[in-house]
């Protein structure tokens, strides 16, 4: 169990989108673990576990995600009865829904790229990131899925392998962490939605749309290979399609993508 320390503790549920209640801490272990205990007490979700700092907070790969007070921490508890494999364009409408809270924050829009597999970008550096977790039953469906979202408003590492940076820095305006909050549920709610009544191909469109590199070429790290590849496009089932030097070309479901010093 996560240890939930609160000095004030706000319900934010009234200002959510219909059917969607929100919690915010100043302080939590993890917001996704805050989000795992909602689940097994049964809660029935959607909704939203925000803090304003983590004392152990996690990225991809169980990295540590440096969680100090400034930015928002975010992470979305939804119960579905679906296949995993049904899920693919979730990390990528959860992207476009990052890239539209931080437009309607005051960022331009064509400094905002998306990185796969689960990055945001504003001026080519990472401004924001997500971890998608689930728990699935005996019956092979998903019984909740957690998802989880770190925006550097304010604060980012400095020491980080992909460049990183903050909301203040680059647009040069400071943006209360509650209130970012509030645009990041709006515009996650008109994603999901759309992706229930249109399916994945619009996401897969928008997110090509706003791709960082696509087209050309970048370094590609793999938990079996470290390779440069052109970025080619998104499959139908959110692999990402590379092009290798020798003209072939390959499908990837996870790796991290890093610039590369060859151009072209």
């Amino acid at each position: 169990m996560s240890i939930t320390k609160s000095s004030e503790f706000k319900n934010l549920t009234a200002l959510m989108p219909p059917g969607v209640e929100a919690v915010f801490y100043d302080l939590v272990s993890s917001t996704n673990d805050v989000a795992r205990e909602k689940a097994i007490e049964k809660h029935n979700g959607p909704i939203w576990v925000g803090a304003a700092a983590q004392s152990s907070g996690r990225g991809r790969l169980g990295r540590v995600w440096v969680s100090e007070k400034g930015n928002l921490y975010a992470s979305l508890m939804i119960r579905l009865h679906e296949k995993p494999e049904n899920m693919m364009a979730l990390p990528f409408l959860v992207a476009l829904a990052v890239r539209q809270a931080l437009i309607k924050s005051g960022a331009t829009e064509d400094k905002i790229l998306c990185k796969w597999p689960n990055d945001i970008l504003l001026n080519k550096k990472k401004v924001a990131g997500v971890l998608i977790e689930s728990s699935i039953g005996t019956d092979g469906y998903i019984d909740y899925i957690i998802i989880g979202i770190g925006t550097n408003l304010t604060l980012y590492p400095l020491d980080s392998e992909f460049p990183a940076t903050s909301f203040a820095k680059e647009t040069r305006h400071f943006i209360e962490p509650e209130d970012y909050f509030m645009h990041l549920a709006d515009a996650f709610n008109v994603q999901w939605h759309a992706w229930l009544q249109f399916g994945f191909e619009p996401i897969r469109q928008d997110w090509l749309r706003y791709s960082w590199g696509l087209g050309e070429k970048r370094r590609i790290r793999t938990s079996t290979q470290d390779i440069v590849a052109r970025l080619v496009s998104l499959d139908k089932d959110g692999a990402l399609i590379i092009k290798l030097d020798d003209g072939s070309e390959s499908r990837l479901y996870a790796g991290d993508v890093f610039p590369s010093d060859t151009s072209g």
